[in-house]
This record gives C-alpha cells, structure tokens and sequence, in this order.
C-alpha cells in the first residue's frame, strides 16, 4: 500500500502530532525556550493559567518582572509590574508581553501570552544550571516571602512534594484544593443568601396580604352591625305604635 502524506513541509516527512488547547490546562505553566540555532529568537510563554495569575490580560501589552533568589537554592521569581511600588519603578528592569496570544510552535495548537527575550531566556537557564538543548517548563507557585504579590518558577517534576491525609501531593495541588473548596463555599454562601432573602420577602408580602384582608374585614363587619340595629329599631318603633292604636280602638268600642 502506498503511504500519501498532503501537508507536510518537506516531502517524505510524517506530519507532527499536533495537540489541541492548553497542554496543561488546570496548572499555572511557563514555558521557556530552548537554544534554537543563531539568529532565532526565544520566548517565555505563559499558559493560560499563569497569565490569570500574573494579570495578563489578552488585548493589551503588560510588563513583567523578575527577580533571583539564592540560598540552598537558587529560583527566579515574576511578577506584574503594575505591583511594583511606583517609586521604585523607574530603576527596575521590565520585559514587555505581547499584546495578544501566540502560537506555541507549529506542533501545538495551543497559545499563550509571550515575552521575546533570547537574552532573558538564556539568563534563566545559566541561572538555574539548566540545559538549553530543549525548551524548560516551569510551574508557579506563590512566593511568600516577597514585599510584592511574587510567583516562583519550579521546574515542573520538581515540585517539594506534601504528605495529606489524602496521599502525596505537591503544594501547587495543596494551593489549588484550597482555592477549589473557597470557591464553592462562597458560591454556597450566595445561593444560601439568596434563598433567605427570596423567603423574607415572601414573608413579608404575606403579612401585607393578611393586614389588608383584616382591615377590610373590620370595615363590613361595623357597616354590616350598624345596618341591623337601625333595622331593629324601626321595627320595634312601629310595633309600638300598632300596639298603641289598638288599644285606642279597643277603648272607643
């Protein structure tokens, strides 16, 4: 059988496996670029998570910012720069987003918000001790410790790893559990509100509805009362004088 291939670049090549949408859809990723070969520029990427978390928003340029830590060991942190305190801002060195998303590379449908730095990209991997033969991805963590809101790039598989009582879990899992169970909280928290809300309104109509109905109540019953006992006299009155003239009668015969 012959093999027909439309749509590859070069004849005789297989076409690449092409995958659809975020290659890690529930997790904060940056993705860093590899040594490309001379003249080639290089990105970081961010996924669609890890752009929520650094306030990249698509249709407008944001800057961004790093830092590096060292102790036991040595990390990169990012941030947003619009965090930065405005005094400070003018002495720092920012890198410029795209304005909007970008194609990851022709083997990937996903898109993400990119940085184009070859120089920044290889600072990151001399920094960290890492190869650049191949692109290097990175989960964010939060970083408390920094003055700003500060995210951590970790090596993805190199995450410190928490014992739970549900298993073995990395402390991004831990975070996002965390954020998960608040969020259903609060969304039962609005539903519960609502609810109580929509009752005492009910309420509320009800006890207009049952005054309303009482006044007039009262009303028909004086009118109702008042009507009879004027009936009631007439008719006593007019007995009394029947009585009267008969007697008148009774006394002439």
């Amino acid at each position: 059988m012959n093999t027909i291939i439309f749509g590859s670049k070069r004849l005789g090549q297989q076409l690449a496996a092409v995958s659809a949408g975020d290659k890690y859809p529930d997790r904060a990723v940056v993705t860093i670029e590899g040594n490309k070969g001379s003249g080639k520029s290089r990105r970081l990427l961010f996924n669609t998570k890890a752009a929520q978390k650094l306030g990249l928003e698509n249709g407008d340029v944001q800057e961004l910012v790093f830092a590096s830590v060292e102790g036991v060991s040595r990390q990169v942190l990012v941030a947003n720069k619009s965090l930065v305190p405005e005094a400070d801002q003018a002495n720092i060195v920012s890198y410029k987003t795209s304005k909007n998303k970008v194609s990851n590379g022709e083997d990937t449908k996903e898109k993400s918000k990119a940085i184009t730095s070859s120089f920044f990209t290889r600072e990151v991997f001399s920094f960290l001790g890492l190869n650049d033969d191949g692109n290097a991805e990175f989960y964010l963590t939060a970083f408390s410790e920094s003055q700003i809101e500060a995210h951590a790039l970790v090596p993805v598989g190199q995450e410190p790893v928490i014992e739970t009582n549900q298993g073995s879990h990395t402390m991004a899992d831990v975070q996002d559990s965390v954020t998960t169970e608040i969020a259903k909280q609060e969304a039962a928290d609005n539903i519960l509100n609502e609810e109580n809300e929509a009752t005492e309104d009910f309420n509320a109509e009800v006890e207009a509805i049952e005054v309303v109905e009482e006044e007039v109540v009262e009303i028909q019953v004086e009118e109702t009362s008042g009507s009879d006992w004027d009936v009631d006299e007439e008719a006593e009155e007019q007995a009394a004088t029947d009585h009267q003239e008969e007697e008148s009668d009774s006394e002439w015969d």
